[in-house]
């Protein structure tokens, strides 16, 4: 079984990551509509820390409740550190893609870099859509298709790693990563489930590693099989990826 999310390293390296976000909260925070005490989810909000410095700043000061939940306890533990001092923000536990006995809760929900680790787009949806109250909005950002799990995947392929994630996909979803029309797919299935005035659209950027050390720090920060590796696999396995890595210009600047 591969090893969780670390929550140390994501925090050291996911602002490589984040740093695709200025730009998109620029071009669409105006798509969210506030009204007076807004009840506010966080779905996959991780340690907090991204949630802190892109989410609760869009929020207006006379909100009501902001939960933050994510699948994992740990995370949640984590982002109740992040979020100390903020006597509105609550904390749960939550699998967005299981059944859920809650609806008709949320003004606002919000999810960044979460939904590309669901599998069952569908269910997740479904929930966002139950846990909205009737007029409720959502504002979503994932991704379709990453550079690091293009190269993580590739590596998998080969025999000797297939043995340590015989179910990549399983562990690595991005549900959109080979689908032509992406916007088309998620746009008809919100339309499906109910949601109206549905936007969707798809930014694409060139977004790569400055250093070995970026790139192996935000791989390891991923799930991975490498606490299941002798100490010689796991070199052997972080050579090969930094190959791999430099062959899809997933490192544009090594030093």
């Amino acid at each position: 079984m591969c090893a969780d999310f670390n929550i140390d390293l994501l925090n050291h390296f996911d602002v490589i990551q984040n740093s695709q976000l200025p730009p998109i909260f620029a071009k669409y925070d105006n798509l969210v509509h506030w009204s007076p005490n807004e009840v506010i989810l966080d779905i996959g909000c991780g340690s907090g820390f991204t949630s802190k410095e892109f989410i609760y700043p869009l929020i207006p000061e006379d909100y009501s409740r902001y939960v933050c939940s994510d699948i994992s306890q740990a995370m949640v533990q984590e982002a109740e550190k992040t979020f100390a001092d903020y006597p509105k923000v609550f904390f749960q536990q939550l699998d967005i893609a299981k059944d859920l006995n809650e609806t008709n809760i949320y003004d606002h929900i919000f999810s960044i870099w979460c939904l590309m680790w669901v599998s069952d787009h569908v269910k997740a949806f479904r929930n966002i859509y139950d846990l909205l109250v009737p007029g409720g909005g959502t504002y979503l950002i994932f991704v379709e298709k990453h550079i690091m799990i293009e190269t993580i995947l590739e590596l998998l392929e080969r025999p000797k790693w297939q043995p340590f994630v015989p179910n990549p996909r399983e562990v690595y979803p991005f549900p959109y990563r080979n689908d032509p029309d992406p916007v088309a797919s998620i746009k008809s299935m919100m339309e499906d489930i109910g949601f109206i005035n549905v936007q969707v659209y798809l930014e694409t950027n060139t977004f790569g590693f400055s250093s070995d050390e970026e790139f192996l720090g935000f791989l390891k920060a991923l799930p991975n099989p490498l606490h299941l590796m002798t100490e010689e696999e796991q070199e052997e396995y972080l050579k090969e990826a930094l190959e791999i890595g430099y062959a899809n210009n997933a490192i544009t600047d090594p030093t």
